[in-house]
């Protein structure tokens, strides 16, 4: 097993970014308990990221780690969570518009 820690926005040595199917595909399959198994370690990897890059974190893991605890009753979690969202900037998207041809 390689030992080898993993850079800023890693886990288990892919991307944070390379977890959303399997994360998705946890959340179709109602499986809660899996996809915080997996939630939780990517938030530090995704705020380890955002210590060296400086590029912001994006609400999505947050907010889906906040709804898992929700539905398990735990407000001190899901509260700890956003609180946790709160003391760092925010990765900007931008949102397109497109009007219909006129």
């Amino acid at each position: 097993m390689n030992n080898t820690p993993d850079k800023p926005g890693y886990y288990r040595s892919f991307h944070h970014t390379e977890y959303m199917e399997a994360l998705k595909a946890l959340f179709l399959a109602g499986d809660d308990a899996h996809a915080k198994a997996l939630l939780e370690p990517l938030l530090d990897s995704i705020e380890a990221e955002d210590r060296v890059e400086q590029i912001g974190v994006d609400l999505w893991h947050y907010t889906q780690l906040v709804n898992i605890y929700m539905r398990e009753g735990n407000d001190a979690a899901a509260n700890a969570v956003l609180e946790r969202y709160a003391r760092h900037d925010h990765f900007a998207t931008s949102l397109v518009l497109h009007s219909p041809s006129q």
